[in-house]
């Protein structure tokens, strides 16, 4: 890949690592090598470089995008939690606890929520 700091003995070792984790499906290197540009274009999170006042190099990524990403993405969105819940008085997670609950506003904690027919439900919304 240009610009890659990974070899394609490097690529190979990531590539065997999310398949013995489960990721069901991988593009080869060939294809990663071929498709780069399309791939960033859909997938990347438009990192900026900077130089620091000793000259240092280094790179920040775009957290908003990395979100939207793992949200956007089946594997991982089944896990993340953006809804508070009410566990009674047990609490084992950080969504069931009080501050979450009462302090957070709702329209950033978890904007719309979706009920078992498929329904959309807002924030501060009217639910008729």
């Amino acid at each position: 890949l240009p610009r890659s700091l990974f070899s394609e003995t490097e690529l190979e070792g990531v590539r065997w690592f999310a398949h013995s984790n489960g990721v069901p499906t991988l593009p080869t290197v060939k294809t990663l090598k071929h498709e780069r540009s399309d791939i960033t274009a859909v997938a990347g999170s438009k990192p900026r470089m900077f130089t620091s006042q000793m000259d240092n190099m280094f790179v920040m990524a775009n957290l908003e995008t990395i979100i939207r990403h793992e949200f956007a993405n089946p594997l991982v969105a089944q896990h993340l939690h953006d809804l508070p819940e009410d566990s009674g008085e047990s609490l084992s997670e950080c969504w069931q606890a009080r501050r979450w609950r009462h302090e957070v506003a709702g329209n950033l904690a978890g904007p719309m929520a979706q009920g078992a027919s498929g329904k959309d439900y807002f924030v501060d919304e009217v639910a008729m």
